[in-house]
């Protein structure tokens, strides 16, 4: 659907491919996240499934930082601010009782 706004209702092949990549990441996510609820009790479950969404954050976050041809050291403290930036609003949910 975002491919069709970006490229103004036209879904040509770029905006084919742009699709077929959401839907194939989001599906990979809901496998994910599904499978520590196979394997484990809900509590553990959920932590489980938590650090491999960041898991998974982190290393897009590290790939695209690569891909714009930042440093190693560059693309590391990107993630480092993206690790505060989670921390902070895992503190501000817990505060309000989220």
């Amino acid at each position: 659907m975002s491919s069709r706004l970006v490229s103004e209702g036209v879904f040509d092949a770029e905006s084919r491919r742009v699709a077929t990549a959401q839907v194939a990441a989001g599906l990979a996510i809901v496998i994910v996240v599904t499978i520590p609820m196979l394997l484990f009790d809900a509590p553990t479950s959920l932590h489980v499934a938590e650090t491999l969404l960041l898991l998974v954050v982190l290393g897009v976050g590290y790939l695209t930082a690569r891909a714009a041809q930042a440093s190693v050291l560059r693309s590391v403290l990107y993630l480092v601010a993206v690790l505060l930036v989670v921390a902070g609003v895992l503190v501000i949910k817990a505060l309000v009782g989220h």
